[in-house]
């Protein structure tokens, strides 16, 4: 079955555009769907994207049909009426292969949908995915329509080893494990290693990111340069504490918000990203580092929870050791290799021309069926 030119997709999963996610703010410069998509319409594939939008509306960009649906939090709590809205949106895509990129909430009315035409759905299992736990009796139904919708997709893929076992253990399905696309930027395009001046923390201001932690980093190393980014609400206690400490202290630069097209520089000119939370997502913002040749440093012993990380990443495993590596990469000159074979851990494991062909492959096998 030749895919050039005869099947369409549908992707299917967070805002998938950067205007669209202008208010985060926090690192995500990049959404790996919108990878997905562009490389699938480059392929001659038909092409839509469907995400929750604060404003729904249809546009297309770069030969891509995009709808956005209203979010949960611009609908009322009516199932109804949200279901409404998205089958409106799925009306419109008339696509052969539905795939839903870690947003689980898709998974029941994707599976309701297919059942009324002939198209196939895939389910990717990623770290924003929710599925419902199956010793809490109070979400029995949920608990049933979700178990169907994953029992009754031909192909499932994971974003981690830690997905798959999770779909091994919760459902009893195999999964191919494939990682999230990121695009590679242009060597001539990144700092130098010798020109990098700080070490960089970037994520949500919570109590569980241990934000307090890199300034104590900071007030260890008052001949360093540390930057910190996180989106500020005035109202939060937390916040304020998190800013006010941060403006004391003469070697941080702090910045709530950041416009996105600013964070490629600001990645790019960083010794390090540090992260200081008691447990780290995978891949972002990760991979989005070391797309420019940033390696990252975290204190969460998350060693077995990333794939492929070559030097791109050291897990230190106490906050201590996390001390002693900043003093280590405080010292650029013996790191100059490194910041390349962090760009290659990219380019061999999570760019396009790496996975997309794998990707193919899982479009090819659920269209077969």
């Amino acid at each position: 079955m030749s895919a050039q030119g005869s099947h369409s997709i549908c992707f299917l999963g967070l805002p998938a555009i950067t205007e669209w996610i202008h208010s985060e703010g926090f690192g995500r410069t990049q959404r790996p769907l919108v990878v997905l998509a562009r490389e699938f319409a480059t392929r001659d594939y038909d092409v839509t994207v469907v995400s929750p939008k604060p404003t729904p509306t249809t546009f297309q960009q770069h030969d891509i049909d995009h709808i956005g649906i209203p979010s949960n939090a611009d609908l009322t709590k009516d199932p109804l009426e949200r279901g409404s809205a998205y089958l409106d949106a799925l009306r419109k895509t008339d696509s052969d292969v539905y795939y839903v990129h870690g947003q689980s909430g898709f998974l029941p009315l994707i599976w309701k949908y297919t059942q009324l035409t002939d198209a196939e759905y895939i389910f990717h299992m990623t770290d924003v995915s929710v599925y419902p736990d199956h010793n809490d009796s109070r979400l029995g139904e949920v608990r049933d329509i979700f178990d169907t919708a994953i029992d009754d997709t031909t192909t499932l893929v994971a974003q981690t080893q830690q997905h798959q076992e999770t779909l091994q253990s919760q459902y009893g399905r195999e999964a191919t494990v494939l990682q999230d696309c990121y695009d590679l930027p242009a060597k001539e395009t990144l700092t130098s290693p010798r020109e990098r001046k700080y070490f960089l923390w970037v994520d949500r201001l919570q109590p569980n990111q241990k934000p307090m932690r890199f300034l104590d980093l900071a007030d260890q190393h008052p001949d360093l340069q540390f930057r910190m980014y996180g989106p500020i609400e005035d109202t939060n206690e937390f916040h304020n504490e998190v800013k006010e400490r941060a403006q004391a202290t003469e070697n941080v630069n702090f910045n709530g918000f950041v416009p996105v097209d600013e964070l490629p520089a600001l990645y790019s000119g960083a010794i390090a990203v540090v992260s200081t939370a008691e447990r780290m997502g995978f891949p972002a913002p990760l991979v989005q580092a070391w797309a420019y040749g940033t390696p990252t440093l975290s204190r969460h012993n998350a060693v077995g929870q990333i794939p492929y990380r070559g030097d791109a990443h050291t897990s230190t495993g106490s906050f201590e050791e996390l001390n002693t590596m900043i003093t280590q990469f405080s010292e650029r000159m013996p790191l100059v290799d490194r910041y390349e074979s962090t760009r290659q851990t990219v380019k061999s494991h999570y760019a396009p021309d790496a996975l997309i062909p794998d990707y193919e492959d899982q479009i090819q096998q659920s269209l077969s069926n």
